[in-house]
């Protein structure tokens, strides 16, 4: 099976109010919907983000990688993982809630990670097709996942596991969130 996802963690109980939490990343006026699992959270199928509280842990997950919700511009306009303006945010509330990001596209072979904490984008690994195109900074987290000889999917996922805690995320429930696009409301 190949993952076609975005995981954005984030330390605090944000998700246990999904619109609040998306409002703190800039996009306002979500609208909750129903609640799903963990494997349809992560489904490409998915119309929406889905956001999921457990473990002191927020986690957010959009099989679009947010690009449906921005402009050309901010999506070319220099984040790292992200459309600009949600990277400004996640740097913002970094220095209260430690944010990572997670990315998995096996149908074009694309993978990376993002940690944003204290400020600053600490670390930021993008892979496609097996050609590392941003590898910067570290994190005590990636150090020991990241070699070029094991399966990305594999790596992100423990990643994930790690960071998180969470030993298992079949459990989870998410709720479905439709948010308006970027600057619309």
């Amino acid at each position: 099976m190949s993952w076609n996802t975005f995981f954005l963690i984030q330390k605090g109980s944000q998700g246990k109010q999904p619109a609040s939490f998306l409002e703190s990343l800039g996009l306002p006026g979500a609208q909750e919907k129903e609640s799903i699992s963990f494997h349809e959270a992560t489904s490409s199928g998915l119309a929406g983000q889905a956001i999921a509280e457990s473990n002191g842990w927020t986690i957010l997950t959009d099989p679009v990688f947010f690009l449906d919700l921005f402009p050309d511009d901010a999506i070319s306009g220099g984040g790292v993982l992200l459309p600009l303006p949600l990277e400004q945010r996640l740097l913002a509330v970094s220095n209260e809630h430690p944010s990572y990001a997670l990315l998995l596209n096996g149908v074009s072979d694309t993978y990376g990670f993002a940690a944003y904490e204290n400020g600053e984008c600490t670390r930021a690994i993008l892979q496609a097709e097996d050609t590392t195109y941003i590898d910067t900074g570290s994190t005590s987290f990636t150090n020991d996942h990241w070699a070029e000889d094991r399966d990305p999917e594999e790596m992100l996922l423990e990643l994930l596991a790690e960071i998180t805690g969470i030993e298992s995320f079949d459990e989870l429930k998410f709720t479905v969130c439709e948010v308006p696009p970027f600057g619309s409301t």
